[in-house]
């Protein structure tokens, strides 16, 4: 790996890509059943099935014009990604709320995990002028104040050595224990559910990850030492076989 690789951002832009990923998922399959949930919308709310299906349609068209501007360079550049973080969120939020998800702590737990990613990334995701710039507040305003102590806490807890390794961990956990690709019918959903919390959640750790001023510098020296102990040893052993063929 090159020595000037960025992990501040490349943690950011993975917690992107993990978010955008797991909500676009999320407007897929409300596509595919589109016409089921058009009929428990209509059931819950009392409104008609073609009102609920054009509802249903338009958060999903929401969500992914949010991720489509989360993940686009050339687009949060020029938009920021205050406006499609709360997009999301929102989006999400609303979803699970008029379908009745938010009664079961599993899917509860997803919309919470998403809307922190979320969160995290609309604040962290440009830098501070250019956001300053979108929500039109002055340069000492109470989103500096957070995203400053924000960094701080992050940078003393060493978050940057650790929560990258605990977010790749806890997706290799969810792709082997939540595989909802695998399963039917009502299982399916809470393991769709279960995968998508853990995403969302490995999503966040890389933003805290990422608030670590001293992530990169950490980070080499974690490579460092790797180094110095497998290359010895590989070295070790094949002076050995070395030996034994002579």
């Amino acid at each position: 790996m090159p020595s000037s690789l960025d992990w501040r951002a490349a943690w950011t832009d993975a917690a992107a890509v993990l978010l955008a990923a797991t909500v676009a998922e999320n407007a897929v399959n409300s596509l595919s059943c589109l016409l089921d949930n058009a009929k428990n919308l209509s059931i819950v709310l009392g409104w008609s099935k073609g009102f609920c299906a054009l509802s249903v349609a338009t958060f999903s068209f929401l969500q992914s014009a949010g991720c489509i501007a989360l993940v686009a360079s050339p687009i949060y550049h020029k938009v920021g990604s205050v406006g499609p973080s709360a997009m999301l969120a929102s989006t999400v939020w609303a979803e699970a709320l008029f379908m009745g998800d938010l009664g079961q702590p599993l899917f509860l737990l997803r919309s919470v995990c998403i809307g922190l990613s979320a969160a995290c990334l609309g604040l962290f995701r440009v830098d501070l002028s250019t956001r300053n710039a979108q929500l039109q507040v002055p340069v000492d305003d109470w989103v500096q104040f957070f995203e400053t102590r924000t960094r701080r806490m992050c940078t003393a807890a060493k978050c940057g050595a650790h929560c990258p390794p605990l977010g790749i961990a806890l997706l290799a956990w969810a792709w082997r224990n939540c595989a909802f690709w695998q399963e039917g019918g009502v299982l399916r959903e809470y393991s769709r559910a279960c995968f998508q919390s853990s995403v969302a959640v490995a999503a966040l750790l890389f933003c805290l990850g990422a608030q670590d001023s001293r992530a990169n510098a950490r980070l080499s020296e974690v490579r460092e030492t790797v180094v110095a102990l497998v290359v010895p040893r590989r070295f070790r052993g094949m002076q050995h076989r070395h030996a034994k063929q002579l």
